[in-house]
């Protein structure tokens, strides 16, 4: 099978979720023999090297930067338009079993994919759900809640426009394809989970969580402001509890792009990391992940990959949105500062509960977070 998986811009750096998706799912088909290309802006030759040895063919790229500003292809288009983008899709699709258009960014090119077999959009998330929140939240203004009105009013006439020029669109959880259901009639819609590499963040048979010194952490690309939120949260609300019972724990903010006000939480049982060369050193070295995520939509790859490394996770309902999580079995929910701050101090007393919450997470993840089983729900 021949597949064309396009992104509006490279995929790459591997933080990203949408990138993280669309180089598993590509690598995956890869290993199980079917010829795969990859179409978008240029990318850097690193990111380019880590495609290509999986045998990933890189596509003649579109020349130039990815516009960040300018026109729609229609008035109120929510989203910025590529007539170079289109016009490479245009010539090539007929070459391809599929294609894969990833993100609601790149819907808007479905017409110019006709030509292939069969043409797939995977939004990943729903971009409104997000906004229904923010609507309701006496913190956002009214300026933002105007661009949120207007961004929704484009994004519905955007869907009903090229969502019919597809076979199907995917999501990572039922929340987000019923949402989308409800208001786009588009010709199917399917849940794709996401995966997780078990045996890239596997944990060492002598390798150990840390508890000298004993360290809390939580990661994310600190300029998405879901997480920017959810580590301010931690480290103002939640941190103070935790350090009423366990005054030696250190907390860990690890991932890239942390604003200028997060920077400034830095102290001495505060660490602000950045980005960092590789996540799993951090996740090995972690007593506790602690996820008290207030806002955002979809799976969390932060709850995917600290399951896998086998690292007993406290968190947020929100933070297992779309997962099978069961409380006191694969992980510790709370809502608030205080049941938060409880849980982790759970965990931290209790070596054998964390041991147990993190053993059942990591085979819930080998048995129902598998790259192969998404792929196959593309076919």
């Amino acid at each position: 099978m021949k597949w064309l998986f396009v992104t509006s811009r490279f995929a790459y750096p591997l933080s990203h979720g949408t990138y993280l998706r669309t180089y598993h799912l590509a690598r995956e088909a890869r290993r199980g023999g079917d010829e795969v290309s990859l179409l978008s802006y240029a990318g850097d030759q690193r990111g380019v090297g880590v495609y290509e040895r999986e045998g990933i063919e890189i596509l003649s790229p579109v020349e130039g930067t990815p516009p960040t500003c300018g026109a729609g292809r229609f008035w109120m288009s929510p989203y910025v338009y590529s007539n170079e983008l289109a016009t490479r899709l245009a010539e090539c699709a007929a070459d391809f079993d599929a294609v894969i258009l990833f993100g609601a960014t790149t819907l808007q090119y479905a017409p110019e994919t006709r030509s292939a077999g069969r043409v797939i959009c995977d939004f990943v998330d729903d971009p409104l759900i997000e906004q229904k929140r923010r609507m309701t939240s006496r913190d956002v203004s009214l300026a933002d809640k105007f661009r949120d009105l207007r961004f929704a009013f484009g994004e519905k006439r955007y869907e009903k426009r090229y969502a019919k020029f597809v076979d199907m669109i995917t999501f990572v959880a039922q929340s987000d394809a019923d949402n989308f259901s409800q208001r786009c009639d588009a010709p199917a819609v399917k849940v794709v989970t996401n995966g997780v590499d078990s045996d890239y963040f596997r944990r060492p048979p002598s390798c150990e969580a840390s508890t000298d010194p004993v360290n809390v952490i939580f990661t994310g690309v600190m300029s998405n402001p879901n997480n920017a939120r959810a580590a301010e949260f931690l480290v103002q609300q939640i941190a103070p509890k935790i350090w009423q019972q366990h005054p030696d724990v250190k907390i860990k903010i690890v991932g890239a792009e942390p604003a200028e006000r997060l920077l400034k939480l830095r102290c001495d049982r505060v660490d602000v990391t950045g980005r960092v060369d590789d996540i799993r050193t951090y996740l090995l070295d972690a007593t506790v992940v602690l996820l008290p995520m207030l806002s955002g939509t979809g799976i969390k790859n932060k709850l995917l990959e600290a399951w896998s490394s086998e690292t007993a996770v406290v968190g947020t309902k929100l933070c297992a949105l779309a997962t099978p999580a069961a409380d006191n079995e694969n992980i510790l929910l709370g809502e608030t500062p205080d049941s938060l701050a409880a849980a982790t101090c759970k965990l931290l007393t209790d070596a054998q509960l964390r041991e147990k919450i993190a053993r059942t997470a990591r085979e819930l993840v080998e048995r129902e977070f598998t790259w192969s089983g998404a792929l196959n729900l593309m076919r």
